[in-house]
């Protein structure tokens, strides 16, 4: 439901989100299932564990944190709650990243467009007081757009991350259409020089 509320937000602002905004709608999403995958009633006190050493597990605890506690359950920090807390989730990213998956041009002289992917793929324990994996499950979900290339800087951010910024995109579509587009202009360019000095 969070991500349907950003989804919505950004589309009556007419905003395309950011590499930040488009992973943290599929993060969202892929915690919509630990809700599910916990025996305990909602208003038990419960600790999130992140476990990797992935850059993004801040933002994975974000997201996991407030769907749990938008079903009830009340989530503490882990610290203080792990000791006397009856369940732990411990969540661990699989993948967790922004790519740029192909870059080309709709038309021959239209704009170039880049394809973005964000991808999360999560694999979640539910362990009780005594230590006991009580249910395991994997969960994930992906964002896709296409960007006008002008916009990739900013929808990239500052932070310069490798999983946030994308890397390069991969060109496509326009592969073999320019090359012969190229080769078209040099060949009518060579032809109107040798049919000018035969006058």
């Amino acid at each position: 439901m969070l991500t349907m509320l950003i989804a919505a937000a950004l589309a009556a602002a007419g905003e395309v989100p950011t590499n930040l905004e488009l992973i943290e709608e599929a993060v969202t999403e892929a915690c919509l299932a630990l809700p599910g995958a916990l025996e305990a009633p909602s208003g038990d006190a419960l600790a999130v564990r992140i476990e990797g050493d992935h850059e993004g597990n801040w933002l994975v605890e974000q997201c996991a944190t407030a769907v749990l506690e938008a079903s009830g359950f009340l989530v503490a920090d882990s610290p203080r709650v792990e000791e006397g807390s009856p369940v732990t989730i411990r969540i661990r990213p699989m993948e967790l990243a922004v790519t740029l998956t192909g870059a080309g041009r709709v038309w021959l002289i239209g704009s170039r467009r880049v394809d973005r992917l964000a991808v999360c793929e999560l694999s979640t324990e539910v362990v009780d007081a005594s230590g006991t994996v009580v249910s395991s499950i994997r969960s994930g979900a992906s964002r896709s757009d296409r960007i006008d290339a002008s916009d990739l800087a900013r929808l990239q951010g500052a932070s310069g991350e490798a999983w946030l910024t994308g890397g390069t995109p991969a060109q496509s579509g326009g592969g073999i259409l320019e090359p012969v587009v190229v080769t078209g202009v040099v060949a009518s360019l060579i032809y109107l020089f040798y049919s000018s000095r035969a006058e």
